[in-house]
């Protein structure tokens, strides 16, 4: 949770209703003991802006963060054309998601490798015939099932440059 929110991210109903009695004028017709209806109703009203203060922290002091992000996740990866992966961990995907924002692009073989390597899969990329510019071998585990081999296709084809011959071997 960030620093900004932590005064008022532990609020309790309690909290709520006393800050909606202070607002409250003094006299007769506006009772602050605890059995007064006035105060039912304050104390149900506290437990609705609880919830809804518990929300805007959770949203504000995790769910905008990529890093931990649960929520929105899906949100995200469609945001950044990150296709859905059913196979991997929140903490794989959330790991997958910061990658992408902090990557600077380009067509270098590390690229690819640690993309992959959030996903806890491990690549290595080769170029055949000393053609480096124009082809492109990723060699992955051949243990990996029809849905990881279809992300890593994915995930690396569009980042290829369109003049490179793309091949996939799993053979580690």
């Amino acid at each position: 949770m960030t620093t900004s929110l932590a005064p008022f991210a532990g609020l309790s109903q309690d909290d709520f209703l006393a800050a909606a009695q202070g607002n409250l004028p003094k006299g007769l017709a506006w009772p602050r003991y605890q059995e007064a209806v006035q105060s039912a109703f304050w104390r149900a009203a506290g437990g609705t802006f609880k919830r809804l203060n518990d929300a805007i922290s959770t949203f504000f002091g995790s769910e905008l963060d990529p890093s931990q992000t649960v929520t929105y996740l899906p949100a995200w990866y469609a945001r950044f054309g990150l296709p859905t992966i059913d196979w991997a961990t929140t903490a794989q995907l959330q790991a997958l998601l910061v990658w992408r924002l902090r990557d600077r692009g380009g067509f270098a073989d590390s690229r690819y490798i640690a993309m992959m390597a959030t996903l806890g899969v491990g690549i290595t990329c080769a170029h055949p015939g000393g053609a480096a510019a124009y082809a492109l071998t990723i060699h992955a585990p051949a243990a990996l099932t029809a849905d990881q081999r279809g992300t890593l296709v994915t995930l690396v084809t569009p980042r290829v440059r369109a003049s490179v011959v793309l091949a996939f071997v799993y053979d580690l």
